[in-house]
């Protein structure tokens, strides 16, 4: 089923969500065509497990990626964390990922850890500040109504490299980090 984005369809509303601002959901999969330093594709899934297995042995026997992660946050938390860090660090991304910067966009939440959307703010040439709503209180507090305007939350879901403080795979990784860290949540 398509939808009907003609002048009888859903044309002007879609029209008037762009120009009063929209949100953006992003998932697994998002982030494939950004690359880290090394110029490797960020994994996503079983790549990201198989990735996991080869640098920490102890979980090859595990099938599922979130309790890989459980598993290695309980046993070898600070590697895993630098892996994670270093592995989903964007040096690199499409030129396709920019086209974002032409919509009025005014909330991104996503699941991914990676930093793209930091990278690609940075590359602009518009005025846009990119909330880290993840932060207790903001990196930047907009002083005037045109900057507020130009301001986009960012809501990374299990955290973000560029400011990590617990990374949320699960829920058990939540009740540990919970239990393990007072105020977390």
């Amino acid at each position: 089923m398509a939808l009907d984005f003609s002048t009888n369809g859903y044309e002007n509303l879609f029209r008037q969500a762009l120009a009063n601002g929209i949100n953006l959901f992003c998932g697994a999969g998002f982030s494939v065509e950004a690359m880290d330093r090394k110029g490797q594709a960020l994994p996503i899934g079983a790549a990201l497990l198989k990735e996991l297995q080869e640098e920490f042995p102890a979980i090859k026997p595990y099938k599922k990626l979130p309790r890989a992660c459980t598993k290695l946050l309980q046993t070898d938390k600070g590697s895993f964390y630098t892996f994670l860090e270093t592995r989903f660090a964007v040096d690199t991304f499409s030129d396709l990922y920019k086209a974002l910067l032409d919509i009025n966009i005014k909330n991104i939440y996503t699941t991914n850890i990676d930093d793209l959307f930091f990278k690609l703010y940075e590359t602009s040439d518009r005025i846009s500040y990119l909330i880290n709503k993840s932060l207790r209180g903001s990196e930047y507090v907009p002083t005037t109504e045109s900057a507020h305007r130009n301001q986009v939350n960012y809501f990374p879901l299990h955290d973000c490299v560029r400011a990590p403080k617990e990374y949320v795979f699960g829920a058990r990784e939540k009740q540990f980090i919970s239990q393990h860290t007072p105020n977390a949540y």
